[in-house]
Protein backbone atom coordinates (compact mmCIF):
# COMPACT_ATOMS: atom_id res chain seq x y z
CA UNK A 1 0.00 0.00 0.00
CA UNK A 2 1.89 3.43 -1.24
CA UNK A 3 2.43 5.79 1.95
CA UNK A 4 1.04 9.02 1.46
CA UNK A 5 2.54 11.98 3.34
CA UNK A 6 1.34 15.49 3.50
CA UNK A 7 3.61 18.18 3.45
CA UNK A 8 4.92 19.36 6.89
CA UNK A 9 4.36 23.45 6.57
CA UNK A 10 6.35 25.62 8.49
CA UNK A 11 4.89 28.62 9.75
CA UNK A 12 7.07 32.01 9.58
CA UNK A 13 5.41 34.08 12.67
CA UNK A 14 5.66 37.67 12.50
CA UNK A 15 5.81 37.94 16.21
CA UNK A 16 4.06 41.11 15.63
CA UNK A 17 5.06 41.31 19.74
CA UNK A 18 8.31 40.85 19.10
CA UNK A 19 9.39 42.54 15.92
CA UNK A 20 8.00 44.40 13.50
CA UNK A 21 10.06 42.57 10.88
CA UNK A 22 8.52 40.00 8.83
CA UNK A 23 10.50 37.57 6.79
CA UNK A 24 7.95 36.41 4.64
CA UNK A 25 7.87 32.44 3.89
CA UNK A 26 11.76 32.77 4.80
CA UNK A 27 13.02 32.23 7.90
CA UNK A 28 16.95 33.40 8.66
CA UNK A 29 19.11 30.57 9.49
CA UNK A 30 16.30 28.49 7.96
CA UNK A 31 16.04 29.20 4.70
CA UNK A 32 16.66 31.70 2.06
CA UNK A 33 14.59 32.19 -1.53
CA UNK A 34 14.62 28.38 -1.33
CA UNK A 35 10.54 26.81 0.00
CA UNK A 36 9.97 23.89 1.89
CA UNK A 37 6.84 21.76 -0.18
CA UNK A 38 6.97 18.79 1.80
CA UNK A 39 9.45 16.73 4.51
CA UNK A 40 9.45 12.91 4.54
CA UNK A 41 11.49 10.91 7.49
CA UNK A 42 9.66 7.33 7.86
CA UNK A 43 13.81 5.49 8.23
CA UNK A 44 16.57 5.71 10.36
CA UNK A 45 19.71 7.43 8.30
CA UNK A 46 19.44 8.18 4.91
CA UNK A 47 22.26 8.35 1.73
CA UNK A 48 22.02 9.77 -1.57
CA UNK A 49 19.21 11.17 -4.19
CA UNK A 50 18.43 10.92 -7.81
CA UNK A 51 15.10 11.70 -9.64
CA UNK A 52 12.98 9.49 -12.17
CA UNK A 53 10.13 11.25 -14.75
CA UNK A 54 7.80 9.12 -16.07
CA UNK A 55 5.69 8.57 -19.45
CA UNK A 56 3.17 10.76 -18.22
CA UNK A 57 5.36 13.57 -16.65
CA UNK A 58 4.67 12.11 -12.80
CA UNK A 59 7.84 13.16 -10.69
CA UNK A 60 9.60 10.66 -8.46
CA UNK A 61 12.60 11.06 -6.03
CA UNK A 62 14.35 8.04 -5.19
CA UNK A 63 16.14 8.38 -2.05
CA UNK A 64 19.01 5.84 -0.56
CA UNK A 65 18.51 4.68 3.22
CA UNK A 66 19.05 2.33 5.67
CA UNK A 67 16.87 -0.46 4.39
CA UNK A 68 16.86 0.09 0.67
CA UNK A 69 15.65 2.40 -1.54
CA UNK A 70 12.27 4.08 -1.77
CA UNK A 71 10.79 5.11 -4.58
CA UNK A 72 8.82 8.18 -3.52
CA UNK A 73 6.19 10.37 -6.16
CA UNK A 74 6.36 13.94 -5.71
CA UNK A 75 4.38 15.10 -8.20
CA UNK A 76 2.39 16.58 -5.95
CA UNK A 77 5.17 17.84 -4.06
CA UNK A 78 2.66 18.90 -0.88
CA UNK A 79 1.41 15.15 -0.53
CA UNK A 80 4.38 12.88 -1.36
CA UNK A 81 3.83 8.77 -1.72
CA UNK A 82 5.94 6.19 -1.01
CA UNK A 83 4.78 3.86 -3.98
CA UNK A 84 7.46 0.95 -2.96
CA UNK A 85 10.71 0.47 -1.08
CA UNK A 86 13.67 -1.96 -2.41
CA UNK A 87 15.14 -3.63 -0.06
CA UNK A 88 19.23 -3.55 -0.24
CA UNK A 89 22.42 -4.59 1.26
CA UNK A 90 23.08 -3.39 4.51
CA UNK A 91 24.97 -2.72 7.62
CA UNK A 92 24.87 -1.77 11.07
CA UNK A 93 25.09 2.01 12.09
CA UNK A 94 26.09 3.16 8.65
CA UNK A 95 24.02 3.42 5.48
CA UNK A 96 25.52 4.18 1.50
CA UNK A 97 23.40 3.91 -1.35
CA UNK A 98 24.16 5.70 -4.74
CA UNK A 99 21.76 5.77 -7.36
CA UNK A 100 21.35 6.57 -11.06
CA UNK A 101 18.70 6.13 -13.77
CA UNK A 102 18.45 5.29 -17.53
CA UNK A 103 15.50 4.78 -19.63
CA UNK A 104 12.93 2.66 -17.10
CA UNK A 105 15.54 1.43 -14.79
CA UNK A 106 17.64 2.73 -11.73
CA UNK A 107 20.98 1.54 -10.92
CA UNK A 108 21.60 1.43 -7.23
CA UNK A 109 25.01 0.36 -5.55
CA UNK A 110 26.30 0.14 -2.09
CA UNK A 111 29.67 -0.67 -0.16
CA UNK A 112 27.24 -3.02 1.71
CA UNK A 113 27.48 -7.08 0.89
CA UNK A 114 25.07 -8.24 2.97
CA UNK A 115 22.36 -10.47 2.44
CA UNK A 116 24.98 -11.52 -0.54
CA UNK A 117 22.07 -11.94 -3.00
CA UNK A 118 21.77 -8.56 -2.79
CA UNK A 119 25.22 -7.21 -3.34
CA UNK A 120 26.33 -5.62 -7.02
CA UNK A 121 24.50 -3.19 -9.06
CA UNK A 122 20.40 -3.42 -7.65
CA UNK A 123 18.47 -2.87 -11.11
CA UNK A 124 14.95 -1.53 -10.37
CA UNK A 125 12.36 -2.24 -13.00
CA UNK A 126 10.27 1.73 -13.38
CA UNK A 127 8.20 0.44 -16.41
CA UNK A 128 5.08 0.83 -14.27
CA UNK A 129 4.65 3.73 -12.15
CA UNK A 130 3.20 5.22 -10.68
CA UNK A 131 1.28 1.49 -9.78
CA UNK A 132 4.74 0.02 -8.68
CA UNK A 133 8.30 -0.74 -8.95
CA UNK A 134 10.57 -3.76 -8.85
CA UNK A 135 13.53 -5.58 -8.11
CA UNK A 136 14.34 -6.66 -11.78
CA UNK A 137 18.20 -7.77 -11.39
CA UNK A 138 21.41 -7.89 -9.06
CA UNK A 139 24.25 -7.67 -11.41
CA UNK A 140 27.76 -8.20 -10.84
CA UNK A 141 31.40 -7.59 -12.93
CA UNK A 142 34.23 -10.16 -13.65
CA UNK A 143 36.69 -10.23 -10.38
CA UNK A 144 33.76 -10.24 -7.37
CA UNK A 145 31.31 -12.47 -5.67
CA UNK A 146 28.43 -12.28 -3.93
CA UNK A 147 30.65 -11.06 -0.55
CA UNK A 148 32.58 -8.68 -2.16
CA UNK A 149 30.94 -6.83 -4.91
CA UNK A 150 31.33 -2.68 -3.46
CA UNK A 151 31.17 0.17 -5.46
CA UNK A 152 31.39 3.70 -4.41
CA UNK A 153 29.37 5.71 -6.45
CA UNK A 154 27.87 5.10 -9.92
CA UNK A 155 27.48 7.23 -12.95
CA UNK A 156 25.69 7.18 -15.86
CA UNK A 157 25.80 8.55 -19.45
CA UNK A 158 23.62 9.91 -22.04
CA UNK A 159 24.32 6.97 -24.33
CA UNK A 160 24.00 4.15 -22.27
CA UNK A 161 27.37 3.72 -20.65
CA UNK A 162 27.04 2.86 -17.05
CA UNK A 163 30.35 3.55 -14.54
CA UNK A 164 31.38 2.45 -11.38
CA UNK A 165 34.05 3.34 -9.08
CA UNK A 166 35.52 2.82 -5.83
CA UNK A 167 35.05 -0.67 -3.61
CA UNK A 168 35.98 -3.48 -5.78
CA UNK A 169 34.68 -2.06 -8.95
CA UNK A 170 38.55 -3.32 -10.75
CA UNK A 171 39.34 -6.00 -8.22
CA UNK A 172 41.79 -8.01 -9.85
CA UNK A 173 42.54 -6.14 -12.92
CA UNK A 174 46.31 -5.46 -12.59
CA UNK A 175 45.79 -1.71 -10.70
CA UNK A 176 43.86 -0.17 -7.92
CA UNK A 177 40.89 -2.57 -7.17
CA UNK A 178 38.66 1.16 -6.56
CA UNK A 179 39.23 2.05 -10.17
CA UNK A 180 36.53 2.70 -12.87
CA UNK A 181 34.78 -0.12 -14.56
CA UNK A 182 32.60 0.31 -18.03
CA UNK A 183 29.30 -1.53 -18.64
CA UNK A 184 27.01 -0.93 -21.74
CA UNK A 185 23.37 -1.27 -21.15
CA UNK A 186 22.49 -1.61 -24.84
CA UNK A 187 21.09 -3.39 -26.17
CA UNK A 188 20.02 -5.40 -22.42
CA UNK A 189 19.27 -2.67 -19.58
CA UNK A 190 19.14 -5.53 -17.22
CA UNK A 191 22.45 -7.06 -18.14
CA UNK A 192 24.92 -4.64 -17.73
CA UNK A 193 27.90 -6.12 -20.19
CA UNK A 194 31.55 -4.73 -18.73
CA UNK A 195 33.20 -3.12 -21.48
CA UNK A 196 36.44 -1.06 -20.01
CA UNK A 197 38.47 -0.25 -17.39
CA UNK A 198 40.72 2.21 -16.04
CA UNK A 199 42.48 1.43 -12.67
CA UNK A 200 45.70 3.34 -12.69
CA UNK A 201 44.47 4.74 -9.33
CA UNK A 202 41.07 4.66 -6.91
CA UNK A 203 38.48 6.93 -8.18
CA UNK A 204 35.82 8.19 -5.91
CA UNK A 205 33.53 9.50 -8.34
CA UNK A 206 33.56 10.80 -12.12
CA UNK A 207 31.42 12.80 -14.63
CA UNK A 208 30.86 11.86 -18.15
CA UNK A 209 30.33 15.53 -20.85
CA UNK A 210 30.31 13.41 -24.02
CA UNK A 211 33.13 11.61 -25.21
CA UNK A 212 35.57 13.08 -22.05
CA UNK A 213 35.03 11.20 -18.56
CA UNK A 214 36.52 13.44 -15.26
CA UNK A 215 37.59 11.33 -12.67
CA UNK A 216 37.89 12.99 -8.72
CA UNK A 217 40.69 10.60 -6.96
CA UNK A 218 40.29 11.83 -3.73
CA UNK A 219 43.41 9.93 -2.29
CA UNK A 220 45.53 11.53 -3.91
CA UNK A 221 44.97 15.40 -2.82
CA UNK A 222 43.32 17.76 -5.30
CA UNK A 223 43.66 15.13 -8.49
CA UNK A 224 41.23 14.89 -11.43
CA UNK A 225 41.66 12.36 -14.55
CA UNK A 226 41.13 13.74 -17.79
CA UNK A 227 39.67 10.69 -19.79
CA UNK A 228 38.56 10.46 -23.38
CA UNK A 229 36.36 7.38 -23.70
CA UNK A 230 35.64 7.97 -27.49
CA UNK A 231 36.36 3.75 -27.09
CA UNK A 232 34.79 2.90 -23.85
CA UNK A 233 37.15 -0.49 -24.43
CA UNK A 234 40.07 1.61 -24.08
CA UNK A 235 39.83 5.05 -21.83
CA UNK A 236 43.08 7.19 -22.79
CA UNK A 237 44.15 9.31 -20.61
CA UNK A 238 43.96 13.36 -21.84
CA UNK A 239 45.46 15.39 -18.69
CA UNK A 240 45.61 15.21 -15.15
CA UNK A 241 44.27 18.56 -13.79
CA UNK A 242 46.18 18.68 -10.18
CA UNK A 243 46.13 21.52 -7.88
CA UNK A 244 47.38 21.95 -4.03
CA UNK A 245 44.75 21.89 -0.73
CA UNK A 246 42.44 19.44 -2.40
CA UNK A 247 40.58 16.19 -2.03
CA UNK A 248 38.70 16.00 -5.09
CA UNK A 249 35.33 14.11 -4.23
CA UNK A 250 33.13 15.14 -7.53
CA UNK A 251 31.90 17.56 -9.94
CA UNK A 252 29.58 18.88 -12.81
CA UNK A 253 29.87 20.64 -15.82
CA UNK A 254 28.10 23.60 -16.84
CA UNK A 255 25.74 23.24 -20.22
CA UNK A 256 27.77 24.86 -22.15
CA UNK A 257 30.65 22.44 -21.48
CA UNK A 258 32.61 25.56 -20.72
CA UNK A 259 33.32 25.05 -16.73
CA UNK A 260 33.62 22.07 -14.51
CA UNK A 261 32.87 22.82 -10.83
CA UNK A 262 34.22 20.76 -8.13
CA UNK A 263 34.25 19.80 -4.68
CA UNK A 264 37.07 19.05 -1.77
CA UNK A 265 35.66 17.01 0.86
CA UNK A 266 37.11 18.99 3.49
CA UNK A 267 36.33 21.32 6.08
CA UNK A 268 37.04 24.76 4.82
CA UNK A 269 38.18 23.83 0.70
CA UNK A 270 36.31 25.24 -1.56
CA UNK A 271 34.01 24.61 -4.31
CA UNK A 272 35.60 26.20 -7.80
CA UNK A 273 35.01 26.50 -11.42
CA UNK A 274 37.29 25.80 -13.21
CA UNK A 275 37.68 26.78 -17.33
CA UNK A 276 37.99 23.68 -19.15
CA UNK A 277 37.20 25.53 -22.78
CA UNK A 278 40.47 24.01 -23.92
CA UNK A 279 39.47 20.71 -23.91
CA UNK A 280 37.13 21.27 -26.83
CA UNK A 281 39.34 22.70 -29.25
CA UNK A 282 41.09 19.78 -31.03
CA UNK A 283 43.85 21.00 -29.63
CA UNK A 284 46.16 18.45 -27.21
CA UNK A 285 48.97 20.73 -26.94
CA UNK A 286 47.11 23.06 -25.06
CA UNK A 287 44.61 21.05 -22.25
CA UNK A 288 47.47 21.45 -19.72
CA UNK A 289 46.20 25.21 -20.04
CA UNK A 290 42.83 24.71 -17.40
CA UNK A 291 42.19 27.79 -15.08
CA UNK A 292 40.79 28.13 -11.99
CA UNK A 293 38.60 31.51 -12.06
CA UNK A 294 36.39 31.07 -9.54
CA UNK A 295 35.70 29.51 -6.10
CA UNK A 296 32.86 30.11 -3.45
CA UNK A 297 32.95 29.24 0.23
CA UNK A 298 29.94 28.89 2.31
CA UNK A 299 31.43 28.40 5.95
CA UNK A 300 35.04 28.12 6.62
CA UNK A 301 34.35 25.11 9.15
CA UNK A 302 32.05 23.49 7.33
CA UNK A 303 32.20 20.93 3.70
CA UNK A 304 30.98 20.78 0.41
CA UNK A 305 29.84 17.37 -0.42
CA UNK A 306 28.44 17.28 -4.37
CA UNK A 307 27.81 19.84 -6.68
CA UNK A 308 24.91 19.47 -9.59
CA UNK A 309 24.69 22.14 -12.40
CA UNK A 310 21.40 23.32 -14.05
CA UNK A 311 21.30 26.33 -16.54
CA UNK A 312 23.20 29.05 -14.45
CA UNK A 313 22.82 27.81 -10.54
CA UNK A 314 24.59 25.01 -9.20
CA UNK A 315 23.26 23.00 -6.06
CA UNK A 316 25.06 22.07 -3.42
CA UNK A 317 24.74 19.79 -0.54
CA UNK A 318 26.44 20.84 1.55
CA UNK A 319 26.55 18.43 4.70
CA UNK A 320 25.64 20.82 7.90
CA UNK A 321 25.16 24.20 5.98
CA UNK A 322 21.72 22.41 3.70
CA UNK A 323 21.75 23.17 -0.06
CA UNK A 324 23.16 25.97 -1.16
CA UNK A 325 21.97 27.57 -4.59
CA UNK A 326 25.28 29.76 -6.25
CA UNK A 327 24.51 32.01 -9.37
CA UNK A 328 27.39 31.14 -11.31
CA UNK A 329 26.21 33.66 -14.53
CA UNK A 330 30.08 34.81 -14.18
CA UNK A 331 31.77 31.93 -13.38
CA UNK A 332 34.38 34.05 -12.13
CA UNK A 333 32.23 35.29 -9.43
CA UNK A 334 30.00 32.64 -8.25
CA UNK A 335 27.19 34.22 -5.84
CA UNK A 336 25.35 32.29 -2.82
CA UNK A 337 21.22 33.00 -4.00
CA UNK A 338 19.35 30.79 -1.76
CA UNK A 339 19.90 28.20 0.72
CA UNK A 340 17.71 25.49 2.82
CA UNK A 341 19.71 24.24 5.89
CA UNK A 342 17.83 20.88 7.20
CA UNK A 343 20.62 20.32 9.75
CA UNK A 344 19.96 22.80 12.55
CA UNK A 345 22.50 21.32 15.32
CA UNK A 346 25.49 23.09 15.86
CA UNK A 347 28.71 20.95 14.75
CA UNK A 348 30.73 20.28 11.83
CA UNK A 349 31.40 16.80 10.14
CA UNK A 350 29.72 14.08 8.02
CA UNK A 351 25.81 14.88 9.09
CA UNK A 352 23.23 16.79 7.08
CA UNK A 353 22.35 17.14 3.37
CA UNK A 354 23.97 14.04 1.19
CA UNK A 355 22.54 14.55 -1.82
CA UNK A 356 20.32 17.01 -4.24
CA UNK A 357 18.81 16.47 -7.51
CA UNK A 358 17.56 19.50 -9.29
CA UNK A 359 16.37 18.33 -13.12
CA UNK A 360 12.68 17.88 -12.30
CA UNK A 361 11.00 19.34 -15.58
CA UNK A 362 8.41 20.89 -12.76
CA UNK A 363 11.21 23.08 -11.40
CA UNK A 364 11.14 21.77 -8.13
CA UNK A 365 13.99 19.52 -6.19
CA UNK A 366 15.05 16.94 -3.81
CA UNK A 367 17.74 17.15 -0.64
CA UNK A 368 18.60 14.12 0.66
CA UNK A 369 19.26 14.45 4.45
CA UNK A 370 21.39 11.99 6.19
CA UNK A 371 19.74 12.40 9.72
CA UNK A 372 16.06 13.36 8.70
CA UNK A 373 15.28 12.00 5.40
CA UNK A 374 13.85 13.54 1.95
CA UNK A 375 12.57 17.56 1.54
CA UNK A 376 10.84 18.40 -1.29
CA UNK A 377 12.09 22.53 -2.03
CA UNK A 378 11.27 24.80 -4.62
CA UNK A 379 14.17 27.50 -5.39
CA UNK A 380 12.54 31.05 -5.79
CA UNK A 381 14.23 31.80 -8.38
CA UNK A 382 16.87 35.28 -8.19
CA UNK A 383 19.40 36.59 -9.38
CA UNK A 384 22.97 38.18 -7.84
CA UNK A 385 23.17 41.36 -6.56
CA UNK A 386 25.46 42.83 -4.48
CA UNK A 387 26.56 46.06 -2.06
CA UNK A 388 30.09 47.88 -1.36
CA UNK A 389 30.68 50.95 0.99
CA UNK A 390 32.84 52.52 3.76
CA UNK A 391 32.13 52.66 7.43
CA UNK A 392 32.54 55.64 9.11
CA UNK A 393 32.40 57.31 12.37
CA UNK A 394 29.42 59.90 12.42
CA UNK A 395 31.04 62.20 14.66
CA UNK A 396 34.12 62.90 12.42
CA UNK A 397 33.93 60.74 9.32
CA UNK A 398 37.39 58.94 10.23
CA UNK A 399 36.70 54.88 8.84
CA UNK A 400 36.09 52.67 10.95
CA UNK A 401 37.80 49.22 10.13
CA UNK A 402 36.74 46.26 12.10
CA UNK A 403 32.89 47.15 11.92
CA UNK A 404 30.84 43.40 11.88
CA UNK A 405 28.08 43.37 9.04
CA UNK A 406 25.72 40.73 8.75
CA UNK A 407 22.79 40.25 6.42
CA UNK A 408 20.07 39.11 8.23
CA UNK A 409 18.08 37.10 5.45
CA UNK A 410 21.04 35.85 3.68
CA UNK A 411 22.44 34.59 6.74
CA UNK A 412 26.46 36.17 5.59
CA UNK A 413 28.68 38.26 7.85
CA UNK A 414 31.01 40.28 6.38
CA UNK A 415 34.06 42.90 8.27
CA UNK A 416 35.37 46.29 6.99
CA UNK A 417 38.70 46.75 6.04
CA UNK A 418 41.14 48.51 7.72
CA UNK A 419 39.88 51.63 5.36
CA UNK A 420 36.33 51.10 6.51
CA UNK A 421 35.67 49.74 2.98
CA UNK A 422 33.11 46.07 2.91
CA UNK A 423 31.60 44.37 0.00
CA UNK A 424 29.38 41.35 -0.80
CA UNK A 425 27.04 39.55 -3.61
CA UNK A 426 24.46 37.80 -2.64
CA UNK A 427 20.63 37.21 -3.75
CA UNK A 428 19.29 40.47 -5.53
CA UNK A 429 16.06 41.48 -3.45
CA UNK A 430 15.93 43.30 0.05
CA UNK A 431 18.35 42.84 2.93
CA UNK A 432 18.49 43.70 6.68
CA UNK A 433 21.89 44.27 7.29
CA UNK A 434 22.77 44.87 11.34
CA UNK A 435 26.10 47.23 11.74
CA UNK A 436 27.86 46.62 14.73
CA UNK A 437 31.66 47.59 16.61
CA UNK A 438 32.78 48.26 19.81
CA UNK A 439 32.37 51.84 21.23
CA UNK A 440 29.84 52.64 18.76
CA UNK A 441 25.96 52.27 18.86
CA UNK A 442 24.75 49.15 15.97
CA UNK A 443 22.72 50.47 13.39
CA UNK A 444 19.92 48.39 11.75
CA UNK A 445 18.95 49.55 7.68
CA UNK A 446 17.31 47.44 4.82
CA UNK A 447 18.81 47.82 1.44
CA UNK A 448 17.60 46.81 -2.04
CA UNK A 449 19.81 44.90 -4.16
CA UNK A 450 19.12 45.33 -8.12
CA UNK A 451 20.06 42.48 -10.25
CA UNK A 452 23.44 42.27 -11.51
CA UNK A 453 24.91 45.35 -10.06
CA UNK A 454 25.96 46.41 -6.94
CA UNK A 455 24.73 49.46 -5.01
CA UNK A 456 26.72 51.77 -3.04
CA UNK A 457 25.94 52.09 0.35
CA UNK A 458 27.97 54.02 3.27
CA UNK A 459 27.12 54.03 7.04
CA UNK A 460 28.10 56.11 9.26
CA UNK A 461 27.79 54.97 13.44
CA UNK A 462 27.33 57.32 15.92
CA UNK A 463 30.06 56.23 19.05
CA UNK A 464 28.57 55.92 22.31
CA UNK A 465 30.73 58.09 23.82
CA UNK A 466 29.79 61.38 22.11
CA UNK A 467 26.50 63.24 24.22
CA UNK A 468 26.17 60.62 26.29
CA UNK A 469 25.64 61.69 29.92
CA UNK A 470 28.68 60.86 32.18
CA UNK A 471 28.65 57.44 33.29
CA UNK A 472 28.19 58.06 37.26
CA UNK A 473 24.98 60.19 36.57
CA UNK A 474 21.62 58.30 36.86
CA UNK A 475 20.13 57.68 33.27
CA UNK A 476 17.11 59.80 32.44
CA UNK A 477 15.27 57.49 30.30
CA UNK A 478 14.65 54.18 30.11
CA UNK A 479 16.32 52.10 26.79
CA UNK A 480 17.38 48.88 25.65
CA UNK A 481 20.78 48.68 23.47
CA UNK A 482 22.21 46.62 21.00
CA UNK A 483 23.88 43.66 21.88
CA UNK A 484 27.63 43.35 21.12
CA UNK A 485 29.00 41.48 19.53
CA UNK A 486 26.19 40.83 16.79
CA UNK A 487 25.85 38.45 15.20
CA UNK A 488 27.51 36.42 17.93
CA UNK A 489 29.40 33.14 19.18
CA UNK A 490 29.59 31.93 21.99
CA UNK A 491 28.47 34.89 23.85
CA UNK A 492 27.24 38.35 23.29
CA UNK A 493 26.34 41.36 25.92
CA UNK A 494 22.99 43.32 26.40
CA UNK A 495 22.73 46.30 28.01
CA UNK A 496 19.96 48.35 29.34
CA UNK A 497 19.46 51.21 31.62
CA UNK A 498 16.61 52.59 34.16
CA UNK A 499 15.26 55.21 34.99
CA UNK A 500 13.64 54.31 37.95
CA UNK A 501 12.80 51.33 40.45
CA UNK A 502 10.83 48.75 38.30
CA UNK A 503 10.40 44.99 38.01
CA UNK A 504 12.49 44.01 35.26
CA UNK A 505 12.37 40.65 33.05
CA UNK A 506 14.57 40.15 30.28
CA UNK A 507 13.81 37.43 28.24
CA UNK A 508 15.13 35.22 24.90
CA UNK A 509 12.83 34.51 22.43
CA UNK A 510 13.22 32.23 18.66
CA UNK A 511 11.75 33.23 15.69
CA UNK A 512 8.84 30.72 16.52
CA UNK A 513 7.97 33.31 19.70
CA UNK A 514 8.55 30.56 22.00
CA UNK A 515 10.77 31.70 25.63
CA UNK A 516 14.01 29.83 25.21
CA UNK A 517 15.89 31.84 28.20
CA UNK A 518 15.12 34.51 30.67
CA UNK A 519 18.19 36.39 32.37
CA UNK A 520 16.80 38.69 34.37
CA UNK A 521 13.54 38.56 36.60
CA UNK A 522 14.20 40.69 39.75
CA UNK A 523 13.61 44.16 40.92
CA UNK A 524 16.21 46.90 40.04
CA UNK A 525 17.42 50.50 40.87
CA UNK A 526 17.99 52.92 38.45
CA UNK A 527 21.55 52.45 36.77
CA UNK A 528 22.93 51.10 33.59
CA UNK A 529 23.30 47.12 33.66
CA UNK A 530 24.62 44.79 31.42
CA UNK A 531 23.72 40.70 30.63
CA UNK A 532 25.45 37.83 28.96
CA UNK A 533 23.57 35.14 27.19
CA UNK A 534 25.51 32.43 25.68
CA UNK A 535 23.37 31.06 22.92
CA UNK A 536 22.02 27.83 25.53
CA UNK A 537 18.62 27.38 26.42
CA UNK A 538 17.27 27.18 29.85
CA UNK A 539 18.21 23.54 30.16
CA UNK A 540 22.37 24.62 29.09
CA UNK A 541 21.51 23.02 25.51
CA UNK A 542 23.26 25.31 22.96
CA UNK A 543 21.03 26.81 20.24
CA UNK A 544 21.15 26.60 16.42
CA UNK A 545 22.48 29.30 14.36
CA UNK A 546 19.55 32.05 13.45
CA UNK A 547 17.52 35.21 14.78
CA UNK A 548 16.78 35.75 18.36
CA UNK A 549 14.69 38.32 20.12
CA UNK A 550 15.71 39.67 23.12
CA UNK A 551 12.79 41.77 25.63
CA UNK A 552 12.86 44.26 28.37
CA UNK A 553 10.12 44.61 30.27
CA UNK A 554 10.17 47.20 33.06
CA UNK A 555 7.46 48.61 34.72
CA UNK A 556 5.43 50.18 31.91
CA UNK A 557 8.41 50.33 29.40
CA UNK A 558 8.88 47.65 26.89
CA UNK A 559 11.72 47.00 23.92
CA UNK A 560 12.79 44.34 22.10
CA UNK A 561 15.36 43.82 19.25
CA UNK A 562 16.63 41.51 17.26
CA UNK A 563 20.21 39.29 17.46
CA UNK A 564 21.86 36.10 15.49
CA UNK A 565 23.45 33.49 16.54
CA UNK A 566 25.94 32.07 14.16
CA UNK A 567 27.58 28.70 14.94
Amino acid sequence: MPRIHHGRVRLVLCLIALSATAFSQYTPGINNNVTLLSHVDDYSTYSNIWGYVDGQGREYALIGHNAGTSIVDITNPAAPVEITMIPGPVSTGTCWREIKTYGQHAYVVSEHTEPNNLSGIQIIDLSNLPAGAALANVARWPGVDPSNARAHTVTMDSEGYLYIQGGTATRNTGGEQGGIRIFNLNPDPLNPAPVGIFNLRYAHDTFVQDSLLFAFNIYEGGFVDILNISDRSNPQPVHSLVYPQGFSHTGWTTPDRQYLVTTDEIAGLTVKVWDIQVLWDNDPTNNDQIDLVGEYISNPTQIAHEPRVRGNNVFVSHYLEGVRVLDISNPADPVEVGYYDTYQPAGNGFSGDWGVYPFFPSGNFVVSDMQSGLYVLRFDSLGAGGIEGVVSSAHNGAPLAGAQMVFVEAGKRVSSGANGAYSLRTNEGTHTVIVSRAGYFTDTLTVSFPSGANIVQNIALQSTTVGIPDDLSLPLTFRLEQNYPNPFNPETAISYQLSAVSNVELKIYNVAGQLVRTLVSETKMPGKYMAEWDGRNEFGEALGSGVYFYKLKAGNFEQTRQMMLLR
